[in-house]
């Protein structure tokens, strides 16, 4: 997925911190790409449910840091996000 600068799983506690480093963005975006709620052929077939979460541009900067942290909350995974996909794993930000 050629379009990814980082990837990261949550911690047990389902805690997760992305950096880009100095990459720039055009799009700031994360992608959420979960199995919850699966059956066991789809998760056979290595199909994902997938979702964009779109970030603010004023939480993202080309600098070292970011001017602030953006909090996505708690993310229910047993409801359908908006344009969520349902397949194989696969770069869905185009």
């Amino acid at each position: 997925m050629d379009s990814f600068i980082t990837e990261q799983q949550p911690n047990h506690d389902g805690y997760f911190r992305l950096s880009a480093g100095r990459t720039m963005l055009q799009k700031p975006i994360l992608v959420i790409s979960h199995q919850c709620g699966m059956t066991h052929n789809e998760r056979q077939q290595d199909i994902y449910r997938q979702f964009i979460i779109y970030i603010p541009y004023f939480y993202y900067n080309s600098g070292r840091i970011g001017l602030k942290i953006f909090h996505i909350g708690r993310l229910g995974l047993d409801i359908n996000y908006p344009n969520e996909r349902n397949e194989p794993l696969a770069d869905i930000t185009t």
